[in-house]
């Protein structure tokens, strides 16, 4: 059974029944406490305390439906509220509700008391700490004992494990390493794996096969910024990326700043329906502008299919305008204690509150807003994607030249505002609506830290509803193969010798006319992109 989070850290248990008894009646008396008491409930999560702490199985999930609800409710959790979770929970089977209800009543009915809390949350913090060690000693113990040579790197390698216990206000992120301790302990050993299975390191897929075949998904603990400029499609683009993420059971905390999430729930929901959105907004039964039988019939199915598929996955956090992001991103740390977290969108940085001012320059605490959520992705290991305005003169030229991607670029001084959230975001992708079809969005690669920032890609918009898909065929390659092709034109025109020697580019049979090689095929395993955006080994920005 899992309720909102994908299972526990599959930590040993500790390897004596006393332990264990002893543990989960310790955690039975806790979670007693926190069906009891706001304030201790508040603390515990405030604290740090997550699903993840519980060696009990039950009192786990227990945890996790009281911090969910204290989350959505800012409430204790009741029995007829817990009753009516279970009943209703898409993931809790009937004979695991029984468990469920069965542990409700004897935890309720535990004796424990507001002077036993820092206890029994110190003893479960220590749990944590010790079966991660148990952990450890377990991988480490016996090829120690018997190793009879290289001992001395076998122990830094069980130090090194031991320094990534996590614990109640513990960071992981900062450390001291040696660079060949990296290479021979985690780099080589990647490497290896990643060629025999590529598809255990692929990122999160954006669910726009043009993005994914050339970023194989994108990296938790990265910071990726949406450029566009003001209703050039970010929360457009942002709403589609989140549902085909959390489609993919992937868990999304979506920020949305100053829209209820009635509101954005409801634009979600014609997303994914494909229905217009002003439907809805208009009413009656009129089969032109308002919800006949069968707008009203897919609506209701597609409500099922998100509850069911999504529901208990995508989180919503409304905050107004200039909320602080501490306080902003201790609400999405609430959300931590009961569920795992991938991917967190923050619909908009110009309007989230400054924690530090810099006077007379916004640029200034604009960036240190986007630090500050940068930093905490990385520390948490969640995918962060965020939006920021692009400089309209610059969405005018995107468009004029819309065309013709190999001629244009989008770069660090084409964003408004703060140039240090570009300089230090992984991933930049900037988008322009056609607004003559008006069923296009162009997504431009702006930064991408392998090599792929000579990309564009093209996706289809349906205007009505919101929704965006790939158009088939629109790979991206298409306009490198154009860059390849005007690249070495114009060079053979100018009698470069490389160019005239026919090695690669140009047909035999018609020395003018450039052909698509395996040089600028798709990017694979062995043939990555290069710097300017060529696949092959080492590019072929040497050969054009």
């Amino acid at each position: 059974m899992s309720v909102d989070n994908k299972g526990n850290d599959a930590l040993p248990p500790l390897p004596n029944q006393k332990l264990e008894e002893m543990a989960a009646r310790e955690e039975s008396r806790f979670n007693s406490l926190l069906l009891k008491d706001k304030s201790l409930l508040s603390d515990s999560i405030a604290k740090g305390i997550t699903f993840r702490f519980f060696q009990d199985k039950m009192q786990s999930q227990l945890f996790a439906i009281i911090a969910r609800h204290y989350d959505n409710y800012d409430a204790l959790l009741t029995r007829q509220t817990f009753e009516s979770v279970v009943a209703s929970h898409p993931n809790i089977k009937d004979e695991d509700g029984a468990r469920l209800r069965s542990a409700f009543d004897a935890t309720f009915a535990e004796e424990a008391t507001k002077d036993d809390y820092e206890a029994l949350r110190d003893g479960i913090n220590g749990r944590y700490v010790q079966r991660q060690a148990y952990a450890a000693l377990q991988k480490h113990f016996d090829p120690i004992l018997r190793a009879t040579s290289g001992q001395i790197k076998l122990v830094e390698s069980m130090i090194a494990d031991m320094s990534n216990i996590k614990g109640l206000e513990a960071s992981t992120f900062n450390k001291a390493v040696s660079l060949s301790d990296v290479l021979r302990d985690h780099v080589l050993p990647e490497i290896a794996e990643r060629r025999e299975h590529p598809e255990k390191f692929w990122g999160l897929m954006s669910g726009f096969d043009c993005l994914d075949r050339v970023y194989h998904g994108f990296v938790k603990g990265r910071y990726m910024v949406i450029l566009a400029m003001e209703n050039g499609g970010k929360t457009t683009f942002m709403f589609n990326m989140a549902r085909n993420m959390v489609m993919q059971e992937n868990n999304i905390v979506y920020v949305t700043i100053e829209a209820p999430a009635t509101e954005t729930s409801m634009r979600f929901l014609t997303i994914h329906a494909a229905v217009n959105y002003n439907r809805i907004m208009a009413g009656g039964k009129d089969n032109e502008t308002g919800l006949p039988d069968f707008i009203y019939e897919e609506l209701k199915k597609s409500g099922e299919d998100l509850i069911t598929g999504a529901g208990t996955k995508f989180h919503w956090i409304q905050v107004l305008q200039n909320t602080p992001a501490k306080q902003i991103l201790g609400m999405i740390e609430r959300k931590m204690s009961f569920t795992d977290i991938d991917a967190v969108f923050l619909d908009y940085l110009d309007v989230v509150g400054k924690d530090v001012r810099y006077p007379n320059r916004p640029d200034l605490d604009l960036a240190a807003v986007s630090e500050a959520f940068q930093s905490w992705g990385r520390e948490h290991n969640i995918l962060i994607v965020t939006a920021q305005q692009l400089k309209t003169e610059k969405g005018k030229q995107l468009y004029d030249k819309k065309e013709d991607a190999s001629e244009m670029r989008v770069g660090v001084s084409d964003t408004s505002g703060s140039k240090k959230i570009a300089g230090a975001a992984d991933y930049m992708l900037s988008l322009l609506i056609d607004l003559e079809a008006k069923n296009r969005l162009y997504v431009w690669a702006t930064k991408a830290r392998q090599g792929k920032s000579a990309m564009r890609w093209v996706l289809s918009l349906d205007m009505d509803s919101g929704r965006l898909e790939d158009i088939p065929g629109e790979s991206g390659y298409e306009a490198l193969a154009e860059r390849v092709k005007k690249r070495h034109k114009h060079r053979k025109k100018n009698g470069d010798p490389i160019a005239m020697s026919l090695p690669v580019g140009t047909s035999a049979e018609d020395p003018s006319k450039p052909v698509i090689r395996d040089e600028i095929a798709p990017p694979s395993a062995d043939k990555p992109l290069d710097d300017d955006g060529f696949a092959g080994p080492g590019g072929t920005s040497g050969v054009f």
